[in-house]
């Protein structure tokens, strides 16, 4: 038979559907049917392993959109982003109109040592600058790059693979007219 008279020392627990209450050492905790959760913060913790060539702490629980990390809070209940907890958790409060970016480029790693509080525009040209070739492998150096205006913003263009389009748009043109 299960017994549901737990004795713990006093401490601050959460019971199922109960709110925070204080509970004395020696007092029935649990009744039957009611569950001890578990602070975020010692969730958090089983939700990662920590990777010894880089440092990244790689998250093994849900992701979301991206690849990055998502963590269910117990108080709000609500989602948030995983790194966005754990620089919360242990760095402080994420500073108003600053989102955090993660300085090693792996959406997964929720290392508070590798997350910095930066804005969206320098998070975007961080993230512009560490792209240094074209989808099809061109690199990006000022005689093979062009600037362009796309939809009210500045985009890099690779003019190799502008140059390769428009010949086989020519051959496409050309035996096109002539039957082919």
């Amino acid at each position: 038979m299960i017994s549901y008279d737990l004795r713990i020392p006093t401490q601050h627990i959460r019971i199922r559907r109960r709110g925070w209450q204080r509970r004395m050492a020696g007092e029935n905790v649990l009744r039957k049917g009611q569950k001890i959760y578990e602070p975020d913060a010692v969730r958090f913790e089983r939700l990662y392993i920590p990777e010894p060539n880089t440092g990244c702490w790689l998250w093994i629980g849900a992701m979301s959109f991206g690849g990055r990390g998502a963590f269910r809070l117990s108080r709000p209940r609500r989602q948030v982003l995983a790194h966005r907890f754990s620089y919360e958790e242990f760095i402080g409060p994420i500073p108003e109109g600053l989102t955090v970016d993660h300085q090693c480029n792996n959406p997964c790693c929720v290392n508070p040592d590798h997350l910095k509080a930066m804005t969206q525009l320098e998070n975007g040209r961080r993230y512009t600058q560490s792209i240094t070739h074209c989808p099809k492998g061109h690199a990006y150096i000022p005689e093979n790059t062009r600037i362009q205006m796309c939809e009210g913003y500045k985009t890099r263009v690779c003019r190799e693979c502008g140059r390769l389009a428009d010949a086989a748009y020519y051959r496409r043109k050309k035996a096109k007219k002539n039957g082919f």
